[in-house]
């Protein structure tokens, strides 16, 4: 869709710091109250917090903290039919925490979550006849950390077989595959998930070209993949998942917004290269 703009703040600091708590001081209270608050009221608040609130979201010193602005501006659709918009909504799950939420739009909107893998949705409905223009503005406060990796005990049986499961143009241990596959075990170090798992990367990134030529690129199909060794991102990541499962390695399709380290603030222009796959290894353990 046309118009659609994402934008940051992030906040690299440690939670007890102004800069973070200000913040929650706005978001909570109102800016205006804060300003006609005394010193003293404000050192206790801000300790006050720091001390009973902070803990309990326990933000690590590596993490960040981001508030993402997702802008629709308004957009004129034909009031001749019913017109429906879905938006993405981030969910707090393992390396993220939603802190704070707000959602504004020019129709009322529900939420809403998909069946098969819970990923959850902001649904505006335009009614036939309405000429109200679609817009929405929506906001998030949250806590990224570093995720290290996965292993493969965090996964629930259901969830360790559905990411070793085929979809519909990412097959699992289909022969298109079998070429590839031994030319991955005579690249990898060993035979552990972690070698193979980086031998495929190598493989991937050696073999497939980056490239948007023509027709038929851009469906995320391993078949297309194999067969002309270039296509984006979606491409890249079915062919490296197709090669994972075959291998026994759990994985699956994860997307999200690139961030630079160095960045404190900006407008994100898209989102392909940090699509990523997710892969869950065995955790090496003591004895």
């Amino acid at each position: 869709m046309s118009g659609f703009q994402v934008s940051f703040i992030a906040d690299q600091r440690g939670a007890c710091q102004t800069g973070t708590a200000q913040v929650f001081f706005e978001k909570f209270l109102g800016k205006d109250f804060i300003i006609q608050m005394s010193f003293n009221m404000r050192v206790a608040l801000f300790w006050g917090l720091c001390l009973f609130i902070f803990p309990v979201l326990a933000i690590s010193p590596e993490a960040r903290l981001f508030q993402f602005t997702y802008e629709i501006p308004a957009q004129d659709f034909s009031a001749e039919a019913a017109v429906d918009m879905y938006i993405p909504i981030p969910t707090s799950v393992p390396g993220q925490r939603i802190l704070v939420q707000s959602l504004q739009s020019s129709v009322p909107g529900e939420f809403g979550r998909e069946v098969a893998y819970g990923n959850s949705y902001y649904h505006l409905h335009r009614p036939a006849g309405s000429r109200t223009p679609l817009s929405a503005t929506l906001s998030w406060t949250l806590v990224r950390d570093a995720v290290a990796g996965s292993g493969d005990d965090t996964l629930s049986a259901e969830e360790r077989e559905r990411a070793l499961a085929p979809d519909a143009l990412v097959p699992v241990g289909h022969e298109i595959l079998q070429p590839i596959l031994a030319e991955v075990h005579k690249m990898r170090a060993d035979d552990s998930p972690a070698a193979t798992a980086r031998a495929i990367y190598d493989w991937v990134v050696d073999n497939v070209e980056y490239k948007k030529v023509g027709t038929g690129w851009g469906n995320g199909d391993t078949f297309w993949a194999c067969n002309e060794r270039y296509g984006n991102c979606t491409d890249f990541h079915s062919l490296f998942i197709s090669l994972a499962r075959s291998e026994g390695i759990p994985a699956r399709f994860e997307m999200g917004f690139p961030i630079s380290q160095d960045s404190d603030r900006g407008e994100i222009g898209d989102y392909h290269s940090s699509a990523a796959e997710l892969l869950y290894l065995p955790l090496c353990r003591g004895r």
